[in-house]
Formats: C-alpha cells, structure tokens, sequence
C-alpha cells in the first residue's frame, strides 16, 4: 500500500512536481543542521555585475554529500536556489560590488526546503568587490626621521582610477552558510517488510 508523503511544517512542495509515494511502512526522521553550517558548493549561474541585475536567479550545486550516520543526508545533486540581492556598479574610486544569497534547497524534483543562507566570501564577509582603487598619478613624498635623516617614497594621488566589474564563473567553488537552522527529512525504511 502507498502513502503520500508527509512533509514537515518548513517544507513546501514543489507545484509542478508530480505527488511522492513511499512504502506505508517507511517512516520519517528529521534531522538538523545547525546555525553556522558551512556548505561546500559549485556555483552554477554565471553572474557579472555588467549584465546582471538584484534579483536575478542564482544556482549552486553541493561538491559532496552530507552524511548522517550510515545515510546520505544531502546528496551531491542537491542544489541551492538563490538570487543577487546585492548589486553596486563600479565607480571612480571603488570596484564593483556583488552580494548573493540562498532561499531554497531543492532536495529533490518534488521538494524545496527553505534556507536562508549566503557565501562566505573571505573573513565573514558577504560580498565581493567595493574595493578601493589606486589613485592616478604617482607623487614622491619626503619621509624625514630623526636622527636618521631623510628618504622619498613613491605614493598614489590625483583622482582615483575607474573600479572594475566583479564576475563569478560556473564551476567556481562557494562556502555557503546557513544563516538559521535547517531541517530535514529522510525516509527509515523499517527492517519489516511485508
């Protein structure tokens, strides 16, 4: 005999998925990952602040599986659904700047888990880029120390340069962290089988 099956409260079926059956005597476990989790992922989408807009769809895809006990947690298939939330074009003085965050996890055809998450870009940053850019000339500064006398150095001035676009490559690899925990449900299939 066949069941529906019962998604926890966080879960939201995919629409245009056909219904998912499973053995009446298979039961579900929920597992968590907690606040923090760091996720190994491959982005999928190109992104280039030239071309791209806040909002536009972003994919990635997890390099390995997560395992819990003996079970595949989250399969390498898995895939994170997400967008660029943040987008400021280069300017005199400062690079581009590109921020992207994670709403979904596609835990299979049939059903999309809600994430918040976002890339670990360096030190707990969350963005790419707004970096400042050299100036335009370049002017000898005289350093003079006591006791010791004096020496030139060469220092940026003049107005700064024009920053430059900031793109992410497929197949660039991603730190994505959860930013609340994440529940999961996996299938126990029972050592009784009819």
């Amino acid at each position: 005999m066949l069941s529906l099956l019962t998604l926890p409260a966080n879960c939201k079926k995919n629409p245009n998925a056909p219904d998912v059956a499973t053995q009446s005597n298979e039961v579900l476990t929920y597992v968590t990952l907690q606040k923090g989790t760091r996720l190994l992922c491959i982005a999928e989408t190109p992104v280039h602040t030239e071309f791209n807009a806040v909002n536009d769809p972003v994919e990635a895809r997890l390099v390995h599986p997560i395992y819990w006990q003996d079970r595949v947690l989250l399969p390498a298939s898995v895939r994170l659904l997400g967008s660029v939330s943040q987008l400021n074009q280069p300017i005199a003085g400062r690079d581009a700047e590109l921020g992207i965050r994670f709403g979904s996890l596609q835990l299979s055809p049939e059903v999309l888990l809600p994430v918040k998450a976002h890339i670990d870009v360096s030190d707990g940053e969350q963005t790419w880029g707004g970096d400042l850019t050299a100036g335009s000339q370049w002017r000898a500064v005289q350093y003079n120390v006591m006791g010791m006398g004096t020496y030139n150095r060469h220092v940026d001035s003049g107005p700064r340069l024009m920053g430059r676009h900031y793109k992410v490559e497929p197949g660039e690899y991603w730190r994505i962290v959860l930013e609340e925990p994440l529940t999961i449900p996996i299938v126990n299939r029972s050592a009784f089988r009819p």
